[in-house]
């Protein structure tokens, strides 16, 4: 399994809503044009080329940097609602930290 963090700067809005549709199919949204996406790498290159066939490269830009370490720190608004973690994402020392102070 492979991670891999989708980030996004689209034009137009029509375009725009067609690339963020495709990608909250595949993967976590963690800010409006930030996404996690985790799985193989076959599903990834698919998603990609999803991804690519709705982008206009002279306009847009898209970035995607694979997630080689889980020491990460999340500080500000939550992504998911108050109670659900997603283990996998946070470092150990993180998750030893008592989270209702």
């Amino acid at each position: 399994m492979k991670e891999f963090l989708i980030c996004y700067d689209i034009t137009d809005p029509s375009r725009l809503n067609r690339i963020a549709s495709c990608l909250t199919k595949s993967s976590l949204r963690i800010q409006k044009s930030i996404f996690i996406f985790k799985g193989s790498s076959r599903l990834f290159n698919q998603v990609l080329r999803q991804v690519l066939t709705k982008l206009d490269a002279s306009k847009d830009d898209l970035r995607v940097y694979e997630i080689m370490r889980r020491n990460s720190v999340h500080l500000g608004l939550p992504v998911l609602e108050e109670g659900i973690w997603i283990d996998l994402y946070l470092p150990q020392w993180l998750k030893s930290i008592d989270r209702k102070k």
